[in-house]
């Protein structure tokens, strides 16, 4: 997945994205937490975001 579409699929900014990949700074504990979540349940987590889209 292409960083544009994980940032359009989970709500993160393509900035930070990129911030994070390069080492120019690390995610915030929340941000760790939702990552960590997403890494292991990806299908659920897309299917919570978009029930609050609706």
């Amino acid at each position: 997945m292409s960083q544009t579409e994980f940032s359009r699929a989970y709500g993160i900014s393509k900035r930070a994205l990129q911030e994070w990949e390069q080492g120019g700074r690390q995610p915030d504990s929340a941000a760790r937490a939702y990552l960590t979540v997403i890494s292991k349940e990806p299908v659920v987590v897309r299917r919570a975001l978009a029930g609050e889209m609706s």
